[in-house]
C-alpha cells in the first residue's frame, strides 16, 4: 500500500518525516523570500534574543538578500546576503548576524562567540541555512 500524498506540497511522507523533494516544496512555497526576509551584520554582540529584539535591529547592516539553492542540501534550504564591503558602512568587527523581516520584525539571531575582522576584505557572504531533521527545523549560519 502506497501511503497518502500530502496536498499542500504533492510528497509522500515515510517514517512521519518528509523527504526533501518536500523540504524544496515547503521553503520554495514562501515566496518571494528576498522581499520577506533579509540577513545583516551587527558591530555588537547581544546576551538573549530578547535583548537583540530590543536593541539589536538598528544596528543591523542590512545586506542584499536572495533565495540560494544552488547551496541547497537535503532536507536544507539557504538564503544568502551577499554585498562588496566597498559601499558598506560597518563600524568595527562583526559580533553578531541577524535576519529580520522587511516589516522590521526579527527572525533570527545568533551571535559569533567572537570577533569576525573583515579588514582587507572585499566582500562578505552570510548563508543563513534551514534544516529539518527528526528534531524539527534547525537554523546555522554559515560566513
Amino acid at each position: 500500500m502506497r501511503p497518502a500524498m500530502s496536498p499542500p506540497y504533492d510528497c509522500r511522507f515515510r517514517s512521519a518525516s518528509i523527504d526533501a523533494t518536500g523540504v524544496s516544496r515547503a521553503i520554495d512555497s514562501v515566496e518571494p523570500v528576498p522581499t520577506v526576509w533579509e540577513v545583516g551584520l551587527s558591530p555588537r554582540s547581544f546576551t538573549t534574543m530578547a535583548d537583540f529584539e530590543k536593541d539589536g535591529l538598528d544596528d543591523l547592516l542590512i545586506l542584499p538578500t536572495r533565495r540560494a539553492p544552488e547551496l541547497d542540501g537535503a532536507r536544507r534550504a539557504v538564503i544568502l546576503g551577499s554585498a562588496p564591503l566597498a559601499g558598506l558602512t560597518l563600524t568595527g568587527p562583526v559580533l553578531s548576524i541577524g535576519v529580520q523581516s522587511t516589516a522590521g520584525h526579527v527572525v533570527s539571531y545568533e551571535g559569533l562567540g567572537g570577533r569576525l575582522d573583515i579588514d582587507g576584505a572585499t566582500e562578505v557572504h552570510v548563508a543563513v541555512t534551514w534544516q529539518v531533521g527528526a528534531q524539527g527545523t534547525n537554523t546555522a549560519y554559515d560566513s
